[in-house]
């Protein structure tokens, strides 16, 4: 209830502004008080790499196609097309495809960058392909086998998609598995998994996410889930529950989750409106298949999470709070999570900020983007705890919603 809130504000209160400060559309920034530039980190590896037709990552300083939902430009159905310099420069190629509308959700591309998936509002999937030149078709749109997806989680292989429906087990909720044709990317229900006619693996209540384990090609994790828990641990080739905990207590509204690189720690929101407890962001720590709380603290309404390309930072958007916090990340400590401060921004304060993605490779590895009602904000996570605001674009992709970037 509290998102569809978010939801309704936005559409009544925030118009494209279709403004920017820069003849490109882009408000540079500088700011001296956070530091973390791309100079601070080592520059890792990326993701570890799985087998599979669309497993290869590709050139990890090659040009990054961004697709960006126009939800509220027209029938709000419109992706403008993007391109991300190695450098951080973000251009408008002033191209569009028809692809659905959704808000919140940030999509996920196969490594080798060639496929990108979004689940939209009406519960269904948008698939687009992306050429070796940044040529952008739609796969399909509005494509579901039955469930109704919140969320979605792209599997190391790039052949196999995970899908978070986010309805109670009796409504079909729980966690779907679907294949993704080599050749041509169209979806279909796996047949060498225990699923149903629709791909459902696992049963779950509410889950708000899916989230692939790094390194470990066999895992995931549902952000909600089973018997009443926050976070479940599910073996993908079979739909054994391994092991699932409960975080926030049965009042929490869960919103989003996310994992470290080396797969040590998840964090998880709780922005429930009718909790006796304070909205929090919790750590749950991952020993093989054991899942432990490993802290919490108050955040107030984290609509959004990005974890840096360390694992030792994260940066959360709190939507009602129009706000950007810094964590800081220690997956050796019981108290995992901390808040580090908001980000300090340039030119005002962030509005709305909602969904982010982040780049986990190359010399771009820790740059996000953040959807806000002013436009995309660009951030680059630092280490222990620091983040540096690079501005907002804005154009035409003011008000942006879904987010997709090339690994």
């Amino acid at each position: 209830m509290k998102r569809l809130f978010w939801l309704l504000l936005t559409t009544t209160a925030c118009e494209p502004s279709g403004k920017s400060d820069g003849d490109d559309g882009t408000t540079a920034t500088t700011d001296t008080t956070d530091s973390g530039t791309a100079d601070d980190t080592d520059t890792p590896d990326g993701p570890p790499v799985g087998e599979g037709c669309r497993a290869t990552p590709r050139d990890a300083d090659a040009d990054r196609t961004v697709l960006v939902n126009l939800s509220f430009d027209g029938s709000g159905d419109g992706w403008a097309v993007l391109t991300l310099a190695a450098d951080g420069t973000l251009t408008d190629t002033g191209e569009t495809v028809t692809g659905g509308r959704t808000y919140l959700n940030p999509g996920v591309f196969t490594p080798d960058g060639s496929l990108g998936v979004v689940a939209l509002d009406d519960g269904s999937l948008t698939i687009f392909s992306v050429d070796d030149v940044g040529g952008v078709e739609v796969v399909e749109a509005g494509w579901t086998s039955g469930f109704y997806a919140g969320a979605v989680g792209m599997d190391a292989s790039g052949e196999r998609l995970y899908v978070a429906d986010q309805n109670t087990v009796d409504n079909g909720g729980g966690l779907y598995v679907i294949d993704l044709d080599c050749e041509t990317g169209l979806p279909s229900v796996p047949t060498d998994l225990p699923v149903d006619a629709a791909g459902w693996l696992v049963p779950g209540r509410l889950p708000a996410t899916v989230l692939p384990l790094p390194g470990r090609f066999d895992r995931v994790a549902m952000v909600g889930g089973v018997d009443g828990n926050d976070l479940t641990l599910v073996d993908s080739t079979t739909g054994d529950v391994l092991d699932a905990i409960d975080v926030f207590g049965d009042d929490a509204s869960l919103a989003f989750g996310a994992v470290t690189p080396a797969a040590e720690l998840i964090l998880l929101t709780d922005i429930s409106a009718w909790s006796d407890e304070d909205n929090s962001i919790a750590a749950v720590a991952i020993d093989g298949d054991t899942l432990t709380a490993a802290g919490r603290t108050d955040l107030f309404d984290g609509v959004g999470l990005a974890v840096g390309p360390l694992g030792t930072t994260a940066v959360v958007s709190s939507g009602y709070a129009d706000d950007i916090l810094r964590l800081g990340l220690d997956a050796t400590s019981a108290a995992a999570v901390s808040v580090a401060g908001s980000l300090s921004t340039s030119g005002g304060s962030p509005q709305l900020p909602g969904g982010m993605v982040t780049v986990q490779r190359g010399s771009l590895a820790g740059h996000t983007l953040v959807a806000e009602v002013t436009g995309l904000r660009s951030v680059m996570i630092g280490i222990d705890g620091e983040a540096l605001d690079l501005g907002v674009t804005g154009g035409r992709v003011g008000n942006p919603a879904g987010i997709l970037v090339q690994p």
